[in-house]
Parts: structure tokens; sequence; C-alpha cells
């Protein structure tokens, strides 16, 4: 499969995968899985009109940490 995307948009990725220390399919699913898990968590909450718990949001922090990323979707430098 081949992708045409501007070298600028290639380069952001590489850049983001590499410091993710990840390949790039890798980096790519990462973040398809966050905005997939963000995407459902939005309509969670316009189906119910509530928000999450403070139990709920700790253990996705939790979750996210323990896999590597950091609140707000970014990985963890590794070294």
């Amino acid at each position: 499969m081949s992708l045409n995307i501007s070298a600028e948009v290639e380069a952001r990725i590489l850049g983001n995968a590499e410091r993710a220390g990840v390949s790039i399919e890798d980096y790519l699913d990462q973040v398809l899985g966050e905005s997939e898990e963000f995407a459902a968590d939005v309509r969670r909450l316009e189906a119910t009109g509530t928000s999450p718990s403070r139990e709920e949001i700790q253990g996705q922090i939790s979750r996210g940490l323990a896999q590597g990323r950091v609140p707000g979707g970014s990985a963890l430098w590794r070294r």
C-alpha cells in the first residue's frame, strides 16, 4: 500500500515514530487507536450527558502510562 502525502507530513510522521521508538506502522496504529478511543468517549458523553468519573479518568491515565503514553496522546521518550 502506498499513500500520497506531502514531504512535510511524511517527515512529521517519521520523526514522531522515531521519537516514540516504534515503527511507522505501529505509530500510525497507535494514533488511530487513540483517535477511535477519543471518538467513542465523545459518543458516550453525548449519549449519556455525563462525564467520566474521577476513577475512570485515573484508570485511563494509568493504562496509558503503563503503555508508554502520557495524557494527550504523546508517547514517552524511550532510551
